[in-house]
């Protein structure tokens, strides 16, 4: 075996010269001094260490963690680590099992700021431990199961393509589905401008009246819902079910879990089932399910079995199975079989015709419903109380102008600094002054946890 580094020599607990690491599993972080014994090839084989000088060794002995350093021009990472034993005099011996190596190159155009910056991470990352965690879930994170942004619109209309839809998006958006080389709007920027112009009244013009423009509204949401719906297939796992599997341990150890996700579809919503149950998830609003035969019943979401330590999934901008009733404002989630409770859509109550329970992104918001207040208020608490916050898949966007304010809000408090993570697409050079995703994050938050590997690597070791 030889030194990953060859000026690393040990003096008793501590180590002289040696590299400075964060390690960090689910709910602790910590900094210490690493000692590395590697093969002649390591990633074909597993590799040994040392890392000593940490806040608490305890914390580490059970469970897997992560450990990363800076090692000249290169950021590493050795992701899957287990800890074998703790030794008085040499810290805690630990294994990186084959393959579970990350190297990622320092970009050499911006290095010394990057590097800069990186040291700065490791300065905030005191001893501290993690019991409340929000994990907030932007489009990225169904990348694997979904086109993302403007390709989302074009496959869905690819699919089926709505001529009201395809000509609006023509006459307003000056795009055509049939040019590539053309740029595409997203469907939150299509439906953003229809969303507008309803709550000013205003419509576009005598092809484009209010009238047509919800048509135009109803009928992009129930595309977008069917394309979802014939590609959603809960019986195959995907990175939102594996994140929930690797959060169940965290949960049952009386860990406090949250969900703020920004998107419309299912996906966390059948993981986070199909892992804990639906007597453990709580949408906070008072809903009533919708089965196949347009039924209501109530669903118990709040107040009762509180020892059940439930998840709360909070959907600020709606849910492609939520539906309200613009008379009574009852509010529904479709239990059953979707396509058909949906085609039977009226309140049970009084039989008015349900609409979309969605709210898309805005930079302004002139007329907010009851139910979308909850969703807020609820959201602005766990923001609030979490002492860890991780990003995955969400850009920071300028667009959602509302959630950025209360991100910034309720995440700005230097007497309780909250850990900051973010989980963005996987890249193989490193670059965070230049890079956009990291760039809007160091701007509005300072000094943040950047992990550039992807949901469906994180997902497996979300630490």
């Amino acid at each position: 075996m030889k030194s990953a580094s060859t000026n690393i020599t040990r003096q008793g607990s501590q180590t002289s010269g040696s590299i400075l690491a964060t390690i960090s599993s689910l709910n602790y972080t910590d900094l210490g001094y690493l000692n590395i014994e590697i093969g002649e090839n390591p990633k074909d084989t597993e590799m040994t260490g040392y890392i000593n000088h940490l806040g608490n060794y305890d914390r580490y002995l059970e469970g897997n963690f992560s450990i990363r350093f800076l090692e000249n021009d290169t950021l590493v990472e050795y992701i899957n680590c287990y800890a074998i034993e703790l030794e008085q005099d040499q810290g805690l011996r630990f294994i990186v099992p084959k393959g579970d190596i990350r190297v990622l190159k320092v970009s050499k155009n911006n290095e010394n700021q990057t590097q800069k910056m990186i040291k700065q991470i490791q300065n905030l990352m005191s001893s501290r431990q993690y019991g409340n965690i929000v994990f907030v879930m932007g489009a990225g994170a169904s990348i694997d199961v979904l086109p993302g942004g403007a390709d989302l619109l074009r496959k869905m209309l690819e699919a089926d393509p709505h001529t009201e839809i395809c000509r609006f998006i023509t006459d307003v958006f000056k795009a055509d589905i049939k040019k590539e080389e053309v740029p595409f709007p997203s469907f939150n920027q299509v439906l953003n401008v229809i969303d507008i112009a309803l709550e000013r009244e205003e419509g576009f013009s005598a092809e484009y009246s209010l009238e047509s423009l919800r048509k135009l509204k109803k009928n992009m949401i129930g595309e977008l819902r069917k394309y979802l719906i014939d590609r959603a297939n809960p019986n195959v796992d995907n990175s939102y079910t594996e994140l929930a599997q690797q959060l169940k341990a965290f949960k049952e150890k009386s860990g406090k879990i949250s969900f703020i996700t920004l998107n419309y579809d299912l996906y966390l919503d059948e993981a986070l089932n199909k892992v804990f149950g639906t007597e453990f998830l709580e949408y906070v609003l008072p809903f009533q399910s919708l089965n196949d035969n347009g039924k209501g019943n109530d669903i118990q979401n709040t107040g009762e079995k509180e020892n059940l330590n439930k998840i709360k999934i909070i959907k600020l901008h709606g849910s492609l199975d939520w539906l309200i009733c613009p008379t009574c404002f009852n509010a529904f989630r479709v239990s059953e079989n979707l396509h058909k409770a949906l085609s039977r859509r009226t309140c049970p109550a009084d039989h008015t015709e349900l609409k979309e329970f969605l709210f898309p992104p805005t930079k302004e918001r002139i007329e907010v419903h009851s139910h979308w207040t909850s969703l807020q208020g609820v959201a602005d608490q766990l923001l609030r109380q979490a002492d860890k916050v991780v990003f995955i898949g969400f850009s920071l966007s300028e667009d959602d102008a509302h959630f950025r304010f209360k991100l910034k809000k309720h995440l700005h408090r230097p007497e309780n600094p909250v850990y900051i993570q973010v989980v963005s697409r996987e890249k193989k050079e490193f670059d965070i002054a230049t890079d956009a995703v990291s760039w809007n994050y160091w701007q509005f938050f300072g000094p943040i946890d950047y992990r550039p590997i992807g949901f469906k690597l994180f997902s497996k070791h979300p630490y």
